[in-house]
Order: C-alpha cells, then structure tokens, then sequence
C-alpha cells in the first residue's frame, strides 16, 4: 500500500515466495510457523519482514520498478484475512481508487 501511495508507512513487509525458497529457508533452519491452510510463514529480520509461502492473489505488477500485488489482488487478499485492520485497509484502499483520475 506504500508503494502505491495509499499509506505513508508500513509496519512491516509482507511478502510471498515460492515453494522452492520456502523449502530453502525450512531446510536453513529458519523458523516457521504453519498456515491453517498447510502453507509455510517465516518471520525474518526480528519482525520487519513476513514471507509467505505460495501467496499471490490476482497477479504481480511493477510500481517504480518493484514487483507487487496488483490493487485487485490486494483487496482480495484484505478480504481472505478478515481482520478489523485489514478491513480499515480496504476502506483506504476504495478511497484511493474513487480519488484517482478516470484515465489511469
């Protein structure tokens, strides 16, 4: 949401892997906490970054050269966690898309 400038900070970076490196990092010794679903959550540099194992909603766009969720993905994924900050997200997330001109 920072990089789209829908939030001046974040607490901490969420990002998705794949199976490959997430069997990498289990092999490493990395800790892990597994998902209700089977899939894999490492909690890495003391907390600041979280990496999910096969976490992608909708697809990945490029945003000042970074690889991100799309918005829709975003929002679908906001919605699949349910969690009352995650809905304030999707209240900012709506804000942002009526804000933005017709045209982009």
């Amino acid at each position: 949401m920072v990089l789209y400038g829908m939030k001046p900070k974040t607490h901490d970076i969420d990002l998705g892997c794949t199976t490959a490196l997430a069997d990498r990092l289990e092999a490493e010794g990395h800790p892990l906490e597994r998902l209700a679903d089977g899939r894999r959550k490492f909690v890495l540099n003391n907390g600041e970054v979280e990496l999910f194992e096969a976490w992608l909603y909708d697809r990945v766009e490029m945003v000042d050269g970074i690889p991100v969720i799309s918005i829709s993905g975003l929002m679908q994924m906001k919605e699949a966690l349910g969690r009352p900050k995650d809905y304030a997200d999707l209240d900012r997330i709506r804000d942002y898309l009526q804000s933005k001109p017709a045209h982009e």
